[in-house]
């Protein structure tokens, strides 16, 4: 490999600064490209993590019935993930 290679262009701050933002907006489409495949995992998750957070402060509820009464109320309140 020649290490004394010269590009036809100078690799400016505003070039590097266009690389990261690029990479950045890469990144995010990369995860919405995958939170949108699997709807039921995120919101099967989401209960989890509520349920966890509810037997930490010692909800007696089992996960089953915390899962019910999260999936109740997103039925009469809207979306899952935008109440929760």
């Amino acid at each position: 490999m020649d290490f004394n290679y010269q590009p036809p262009f100078q690799i400016t701050e505003e070039i590097t600064n266009l690389i990261v933002e690029i990479g950045e907006y890469v990144g995010e489409i990369s995860v919405l490209a995958n939170m949108s495949k699997n709807p039921v995992l995120r919101r099967e998750n989401r209960i989890k993590t509520i349920h966890s957070s509810l037997a930490i402060e010692h909800n007696s509820l089992s996960y089953h019935w915390n899962k019910s009464l999260m999936l109740l109320m997103a039925n009469m309140y809207g979306d899952l993930h935008r109440r929760f």
